[in-house]
């Protein structure tokens, strides 16, 4: 009986799924339909429904209709710091978007006035980098953020400050392309040359962690993606 029901099953994958496969329809947007650019960096959609598209040239928006793009305005500090998009992430804690530029800095998109609040390395708890990679929240912990030569940061809110904890400062986790927290808080990096993972020293706390590096055979080399 068993056996007659799992054949069955194989069978109607075989008989349907080509067809589902092939009925799939694809629309495809350039700039002709108003993107910016077509070097595709990074999507995200928010929680009102809006797809944002990270392009080398510019922010877009998309309500399913048309783009609204935003760029750097030199003479407008409330625009982008740069136009080169790496990364786009909306904060599950408060809905917050933010972006990340590739070499121009941090960005806050504030919602109530279509403007943009900038984050770039200067002066004493600034962001260590403006190369940004990713920007990940810890659950039920920190916003933090990953740059492409200077370790990562997570962010203070108490005071918009950027705080460095010690092992992210160590020269092997200077170059991280990407990180993700999993089930048990645990945060694994991948850099240009290897995989890490840094083992919380207390809820939320990485303030005594020590970064160990995962030994995968034969060598990944750099690691772009993690999920």
């Amino acid at each position: 009986m068993h056996r007659s029901k799992i054949i069955l099953l194989i069978f109607n994958i075989l008989v349907f799924l080509p067809k589902w496969s092939i009925n799939q329809n694809f629309s495809h947007l350039t700039i002709k339909e108003g993107l910016s650019q077509s070097t595709i960096k990074s999507i995200c959609q928010d929680y009102k429904g809006f797809i944002w598209i990270g392009s080398a040239d510019g922010l877009n928006k998309y309500d399913a209709y048309q783009f609204t793009i935003y760029r750097n305005n030199p003479a407008d500090p409330r625009t982008l710091c740069g136009n080169d998009i790496a990364c786009i992430y909306e904060d599950p804690q408060d809905s917050t978007l933010w972006i990340g530029n590739q070499t121009d800095g941090l960005n806050c998109y504030v919602r109530k006035n279509d403007t943009f609040v900038r984050f770039r390395r200067g002066s004493a708890g600034s962001i260590p980098s403006n190369d940004i990679s990713a920007i990940v929240r810890e659950p039920g912990g920190k916003l933090w953020i990953s740059t492409k030569d200077k370790g990562l940061c997570y962010f203070n809110s108490a005071d918009s400050s950027f705080v460095q904890p010690e092992f992210a400062k160590e020269g092997k986790l200077q170059n991280i392309n990407t990180f993700v927290f999993d089930l048990h808080g645990r945060m694994w990096l991948g850099t240009m040359n290897d995989l890490f993972v840094v083992e919380p020293s207390g809820k939320n706390d990485f303030s005594q962690s020590t970064p160990q590096n995962i030994k995968i055979s034969p060598s990944p080399g750099q690691i772009i993606a993690l999920l």
